[in-house]
């Protein structure tokens, strides 16, 4: 039996950051694709856990595709920067948000259960504009 004096256990426990589930998954990818998670550059490929605020980055021949945790798809196209800026999926507590950015390149999205419950949840952010989500598969290309 192990016992722990004044707390150490329990202050410790309160330091550790809250794991957090992954906002989806990479389910195919060619050419040159790449997630970039802070300062770190992964290789983009299928299998890969997607995070909060991870960017998506596809060279001149590069696409991705991929699957969020409410069944929303993205397609990415080549030369693009697709950020997953908010994501929220608890529908239980009434707390769902999404919000991706495309700053550069083409992008098809295919609404999942965010926008089937909230669609004023959902937005893409271009550089110039915000588009509110109110169909259920759309197209954005942003140019250079």
């Amino acid at each position: 039996m192990v016992c722990y004096k004044g707390g150490a256990l329990i202050a410790l426990m309160l330091a550790a950051p809250a794991w957090a589930a992954p906002v989806g998954t990479i389910k195919n990818t060619a050419g040159e694709a790449s997630v970039l998670r802070g300062e770190q550059k992964l290789a983009a490929a299928p299998g890969l856990a997607l995070e909060q605020s991870d960017s998506i980055v596809t060279g001149s021949d590069g696409s991705v595709g991929l699957t969020l945790r409410d069944n929303t798809t993205l397609s990415v196209g080549p030369r693009t920067t697709l950020g997953l800026d908010e994501f929220d999926f608890e529908p239980a507590s009434d707390r769902m948000k999404l919000v991706a950015s495309v700053a550069r390149g083409t992008m098809m999205m295919t609404s999942g259960t965010i926008a089937k419950l909230a669609p004023e949840k959902v937005s893409v952010v271009t550089k110039t504009g915000t588009i509110g989500v109110r169909g259920t598969r759309f197209v954005v290309s942003v140019e250079e």
